[in-house]
């Protein structure tokens, strides 16, 4: 459904703009932030489907314009929606983002296999709180409502996923002899369905079997003895916290990475190659940029695992490696074993990184960017919705070009759903390690 809001007027420069909203299927309010075309200002509607009439509005720092009454077609147009791009045009422009979504489709895919991404992702942000408690109850161990909030989260399939009965759950109590591994098999196997909404409704089922496609390929009892180094000295369980924080937070924020995951898994149009002046409708760039940041380096720390695996598998030992030494700037670089690689800066560690699993996936991890972000070492264009990172240190001679790159928000967005998604399939292998590999299984 389309719902125009006419011509509104911006508070700070008096600008008007014709303005329309698709609205999702999200029940509840619909919160939009966008700038001004004109001025640059920050503006913001908010708006609740009503059933049977109008939907109901807020406007912040918005008029609507009742003063003009003529032809509205040569104002600027800002169609706005949570689910697909953003539109800004210069003039009238008749189609709206689902209309203009709906042309772009690749092959194969369907508007209604994204519908079913985000019906799944409107329940979990409208339980978001229930999301957190359940990372929440897992870290402190309560059983009881551990399994009380999967159920609720999982819904119809919480008994083909878990396998326990209303009884069972409705009677524990903590004296019930369950397991610490039972618990851990209770929470990632709720967690990779709940995970299935931003990898694609892939089956997690899948995700475990490829997993277990390249351990079978490794000798058994040398990835169990690096299980037993990963977690006496505690890398395991540090890991495992540190994945549960990066969920909760995508979760939290999952708003912002609609359009993406659209314009990644759905259109044929993309992020990067785009002519559409195509825009997000929340934009609020330093939390974007910020879990930007906290993706990098929780992958970067879960280098450790698929190094370690890489090397028994190539050399019998997950301390012992092939390649050793690099050369950066007539500078030598040696590693000795594991410790040591888990120590060096992230843009050093991929030197010794090639053959381990997912590798190809790891060129979506830029050291750069997230020292740019780190450093508050960026700028960013609020009309044309686009950041520039800048990587040089200090200052930098006039005749000496900066070294820099810029990226639109949407496809740093794309950028955090890869990284994501690569850090769901690290996770995938550490739950395979904690479960299943400990050296009395």
């Amino acid at each position: 459904m389309n719902y125009s809001l006419s011509l509104l007027e911006c508070d700070y420069c008096r600008e008007s703009f014709s303005c329309s909203i698709g609205l999702s299927n999200k029940t509840g309010w619909q919160s939009f932030s966008f700038c001004c075309p004109g001025c640059s200002g920050i503006l913001s509607i908010e708006l609740k489907p009503v059933l049977g009439q109008g939907p109901e509005y807020k406007l912040i720092n918005l008029t609507i314009n009742e003063r003009f009454e003529g032809d509205r077609c040569n104002f600027k147009i800002v169609r706005l929606h949570l689910d697909f791009p953003t539109i800004v045009f210069d003039t009238y422009m008749p189609f709206s983002p689902y209309t203009i979504a709906t042309m772009s489709l690749k092959n194969g895919a369907s508007i209604d296999d994204y519908k079913s991404v985000t019906n799944e992702l409107n329940f979990y942000s409208e339980n978001i709180e229930k999301i957190q408690s359940f990372f929440i109850f897992y870290k402190n161990k309560r059983v009881k409502e551990l399994l009380l909030t999967s159920k609720f989260l999982l819904r119809d399939n919480f008994y083909a996923i878990i396998n326990l009965d209303d009884d069972y759950i409705n009677n524990f109590s903590v004296l019930d002899n369950v397991s610490e591994l039972d618990v851990d098999v209770f929470f990632y196997k709720s967690l990779f369905f709940i995970s299935s909404a931003l990898n694609d409704l892939e089956c997690p089922d899948d995700e475990i079997r490829k997993a277990l496609t390249y351990l079978a390929e490794i000798d058994k009892s040398k990835v169990c003895e690096f299980r037993t180094y990963l977690h006496n000295n505690k890398h395991l369980q540090s890991s495992i916290k540190t994945f549960n924080k990066i969920y909760s937070l995508i979760y939290s924020n999952e708003e912002f990475f609609r359009p993406s995951i659209f314009l990644t898994d759905y259109s044929g149009v993309g992020c990067k190659d785009s002519k559409l002046p195509l825009r997000l409708a929340n934009d609020k760039v330093e939390v974007i940029l910020g879990i930007y940041k906290d993706l990098v380096e929780v992958i970067s720390k879960q280098y450790v695992l698929i190094v370690g695996l890489r090397n028994i598998n190539n050399n019998g030992e997950y301390n012992k490696f092939k390649k050793n030494v690099h050369y950066i700037r007539n500078k030598k670089i040696v590693i000795n074993n594991i410790a040591e690689f888990s120590s060096l800066d992230l843009g050093l560690k991929i030197n010794f990184m090639e053959g381990c699993y997912c590798f190809d996936e790891l060129k979506c991890v830029s050291n750069k960017i997230r020292n740019a972000i780190a450093h508050n070492n960026w700028e960013y264009d609020e009309k044309r919705q686009v950041v520039t990172f800048c990587f040089d240190k200090g200052i930098v001679d006039s005749s000496r070009k900066l070294k820099s790159e810029s990226k639109t928000i949407l496809e740093v967005n794309s950028d955090i759903i890869s990284l994501f998604r690569l850090m769901h399939k690290l996770n995938v292998m550490y739950y395979l390690l904690l479960c299943f590999f400990a050296c009395d299984d």
